[in-house]
């Protein structure tokens, strides 16, 4: 059954105090880490997504513990834990602060087959009706600080409030209610988008925000990586979300290497990622590519939007 959800006018200051109480009863960011089915970046990296690095020393992962610590010193919300769920089959995500005292918690999913919906029911059981969690897709990255975009979502003044681009694509960010949650069944498999909603959607107030600016960047495959962290970095530098369609694209953007990774000084890194336990030799060039543990570049060749893993075959393109 079509659900018809309307979008969310943006509240004034008359119920900024509504919208803040809201914040203040978070009890949780969840970070949903599983993986649905394998990408060729899923397959060739033999870890979670959120391990994959974004900048220099910092992963998607920990990326997401920083944004989730600013949103609790600004509310106040020190000890707000980022609870990280991953099914039973996905690489379970690498912290080393687990539990530490950032609140990271690394979880599995409390019973199998029970899909987003019944997954979000079971993890809230403890807390309040009125309490409220923040749910994110783990597989992307924000280019807007996180406590801005909850702001915008406890604005809306719904039980229920998703984000999504003014091109109607969805962001992986929602605020909820733990009362609509519980009104979700306590067996059986209930997907969150398809099931739930549709019958939330009957009894309590669904919002959606939709904003002009690019909020945040899945990573489902390498290129969508790529690209997320090709906007992450044009965001850091303070440059606008979309070149100008007349400029020729000949500098890079980022450039990651990872420690353990052996690179020859002579390589150039175009838009790419090298990660630990791969090797690229003299005078290689990679262009929008990933070059993963075990992944060979010999000297001389140039790699562009590729993802090399243990054993992948290059053709020699250019010899040195």
């Amino acid at each position: 059954m079509a659900v018809r959800i309307g979008a969310a006018s943006l509240v004034g200051d008359s119920s900024a105090t509504e919208a803040g109480g809201r914040i203040r009863r978070v009890q949780s960011v969840v970070l949903l880490a599983g993986t649905v089915r394998h990408t060729d970046l899923g397959r060739a990296i033999s870890r979670s997504l959120v391990d994959l690095p974004v900048r220099s020393g910092e992963t998607v992962l920990t990326f997401w513990r920083d944004q989730v610590s600013r949103f609790g010193e600004r509310y106040g919300l020190q000890n707000t834990p980022l609870r990280v769920v991953v099914d039973r089959a996905s690489t379970r995500p690498a912290v080393r602060d687990e539990g530490g005292p950032l609140g990271v918690v690394i979880e599995n999913d409390v019973a199998e087959f029970r899909g987003t919906g019944g997954l979000l029911r079971d993890l809230t059981a403890g807390y309040e009706p009125d309490d409220y969690i923040v749910v994110a897709n783990g597989a992307q990255v924000l280019l807007r600080p996180l406590p801005d975009l909850i702001e915008l979502l406890a604005q809306a003044l719904g039980d229920i409030n998703l984000l999504a681009h003014d091109d109607g694509s969805p962001v992986g960010l929602m605020l909820v209610s733990c009362r609509a949650l519980r009104a979700i069944k306590d067996r059986g498999f209930v997907d969150f988008k398809e099931q739930a909603l549709p019958e939330l959607a009957k009894s309590f107030d669904v919002r959606v925000v939709t904003v002009s600016f690019a909020a945040a960047k899945p990573i489902r495959n390498a290129s969508g990586y790529l690209t997320a962290l090709w906007h992450l970095h044009r965001s850091d530098e303070g440059l606008p979300d979309e070149p100008d369609p007349f400029l020729e694209d000949w500098f890079d953007t980022f450039g990651i290497i990872e420690p353990g990774a052996s690179v020859d000084p002579t390589a150039r890194i175009h838009d790419s990622v090298v990660l630990d336990g791969a090797r690229v030799g003299a005078g290689a060039v990679l262009v929008r590519s990933v070059v993963c543990r075990g992944g060979v570049v010999r000297p001389g060749e140039v790699v562009t939007d590729q993802v090399v893993g243990a054993g992948t075959k290059l053709r020699r393109l250019v010899g040195r």
